[in-house]
């Protein structure tokens, strides 16, 4: 056995910290958890190590908090930072952790692995979905300098696997395509499946899995809600009189209920035919188990479904959805909305219900052979100890008890405050934006005289350190993203203006504008490299909306010495070292 996981059974149990979408209400990201757990269970079994000699963690992969990313405050990240310290190995499973086209989980995944880094940890990517990749955005670069850290043992994809190649830099850091963790949900969750039961006339039931009012949008498709609402109710009147029984439903996503609840109050949806409060992973297993065929938008239905082998359709709505289906080999099982036919999706069901599903078990092995083979190299890379055959893993891979009444509570509450928040957040936008006092100013340069061109000199402020402060009664603020700062009116001699750095104060507190769109404290490290970080913004540029509890904002002038004055400053050095 290697030397690491010797001495941690001599002291302490080995501790794994599992990072997944725990906390979301989509429960797919919920089965994920629970699937992850089992097969890093079944790993460590398989490696001779008993439940005695570890634990596993689990926690959210937003373990870095927002309060942390709008301010880079380091004492918003200790808790963060202490929970990595204490784990010996960081597996990331399954959440959105590359996305940063409208999510921040980029940022965040890249703070998580520098603190890998630091504290010499361990760290695995194990299917995590990939949707997009470019090196033209600062985002995509900032997470595959992270990805390629020495501590990133292993990244493996559930879907773009070219993408994830694009990533990857370091020869050393190993990298594949494998199946999703759910598709091991008809073995974790055997205890939750009820298979369907024919009515007294035979009609087949038919699962139909929404999506939020804006989700096709959001993903660049151009389908609206009055679109999407006309789709659901088509298909349902076509199953209707086709004599199929059908149930429209969600994975437990608030803004999908949300939606659901719309068809019911605006599209004539019946609400007996709907299914609300989807709260705990196994109520999905037991819901998608109880149908003779699935129609989805979201992901996860559709995965589950093959894995208990109920045909499913996917309505695309994302590039994963289609890359999934065409991985095990239904690439046709998938519905464009743009050019939607409720009867011919209506044909293709029954088409589905006919065929059944077929699964290929080397696929399915993948995740558990990429996930055995990272945790043997990290923690007994000398051992020769193979992984166990797929029948093996089906018969020691443990399966989920269910939600006790603890962890169903947490989850309420979790589901309930983002449902807070998300009215709160309507209430705010709703407000008239709050006027901020708003200030220009430029600090001095050594030995030049700086100069204002302000109309309204009396608005000109100078302290002793020789910053001029140039402000207005009327000059405000109103953090609603339409402001843009005034052309220059400073002049400094021997300097040109490069545009202006942003600064705010929250309480007695000042923090900078970064490029990468945070709020930062000056940091402990070099000057030059702080500078270089900053957003500067230039003419025509629009000041994005900041975060909550701003107090004032100034406008600093940022500059760079004119040519002569660099070559003036470069033979003085020359002359000084003569």
């Amino acid at each position: 056995m290697d030397a690491q996981m010797t001495e941690s059974r001599n002291t302490q149990k080995y501790k794994i910290l599992l990072l997944t979408n725990r906390d979301s209400d989509n429960l797919g990201d919920q089965v994920i958890e629970e699937c992850d757990i089992a097969l890093i269970r079944t790993a460590m079994k398989n490696l001779g190590i008993t439940d005695g000699e570890y634990e596993i963690t689990s926690r959210a992969a937003g373990i870095i908090s927002q309060k942390y990313l709008a301010t880079k405050d380091p004492a918003n990240l200790k808790s963060a930072e202490e929970v990595i310290k204490n784990a010996d190995t960081v597996i990331f499973g399954g959440a959105p952790l590359f996305n940063y086209q409208y999510q921040d989980f980029y940022e965040r995944t890249a703070i998580t692995l520098e603190l890998c880094q630091k504290h010499n940890k361990a760290a695995v990517f194990s299917a995590i979905g990939i949707e997009h990749y470019d090196e033209n955005d600062p985002k995509c670069r900032r997470l595959k300098k992270a990805l390629n850290l020495e501590c990133v043992k292993q990244i493996t994809t559930r879907d773009n696997f070219e993408f994830l190649q694009n990533y990857k830099e370091r020869e050393s850091l190993a990298i594949s395509k494998v199946a999703d963790p759910a598709v091991f949900s008809f073995k974790v969750f055997e205890k939750f499946c009820r298979p369907a039961v024919p009515n007294e006339t035979g009609a087949k039931r038919v699962g139909i899995f929404i999506l939020r009012s804006g989700g096709f949008k959001d993903n660049k498709i151009d389908f609206s809600r009055k679109q999407s609402a006309r789709m659901w109710a088509k298909l349902t009147g076509e199953l209707k009189s086709r004599g199929y029984e059908c149930e429209l439903l969600t994975s437990g996503h608030t803004a999908d209920e949300a939606f659901l609840d719309y068809l019911v109050r605006k599209c004539n949806i019946s609400i007996k035919r709907c299914v609300f409060n989807m709260n705990t992973p196994e109520q999905l297993i037991e819901k998608i188990s109880s149908y003779d065929a699935v129609v989805s938008t979201r992901l996860h239905p559709s995965i589950i479904s093959f894995s208990l082998g109920i045909p499913s359709l996917g309505i695309i709505w994302n590039p994963k959805v289609s890359n999934f289906y065409k991985n095990i080999g239904y690439g046709a099982r998938t519905v464009d909305v743009r050019s939607f036919d409720a009867g011919a999706v209506v044909d293709q069901i029954g088409a589905i219900i006919e065929e059944g599903v077929v699964k290929d078990e080397e696929y399915l092995y993948t995740i558990y052979g990429s996930l055995f083979s990272a945790l043997k190299n990290i923690i007994a890379p000398h051992a020769e100890i193979p992984a166990y055959s797929y029948s093996s893993l089906i018969e020691n891979i443990p399966r989920f008890e269910g939600t006790d009444s603890v962890e169903r509570d947490l989850k309420l509450r979790r589901k309930f405050r983002r449902i807070y928040q998300n009215y709160n957040d309507v209430l705010d936008k709703n407000l008239p934006p709050k006027k901020i006092p708003l200030k220009y100013s430029t600090e001095s340069k050594k030995g030049a005289e700086v100069t204002c061109l302000f109309n309204n000199a009396g608005n000109m402020k100078v302290l002793k350190d020789g910053t001029h402060i140039y402000s207005a009664p009327d000059m405000v603020f109103l953090n609603d993203s339409k402001l843009k700062p005034l052309k220059n009116v400073f002049l400094i001699n021997g300097y040109n203006f490069k545009g202006w750095n942003l600064k705010v104060r929250q309480n007695s507190i000042w923090y900078w504008y970064m490029a990468n769109g945070s709020l930062a404290l000056r940091g402990t490290g070099r000057k030059k490299d702080f500078e270089k970080a900053k957003m500067v913004f230039k003419d025509n540029m629009s000041v994005p909306k900041l975060p909550g509890n701003i107090q004032e904002v100034v406008f600093e002038a940022a500059w760079k010495p004119t040519l002569a004055k660099r070559i003036k400053g470069k033979l003085k050095r020359i002359l000084k070292r003569a």
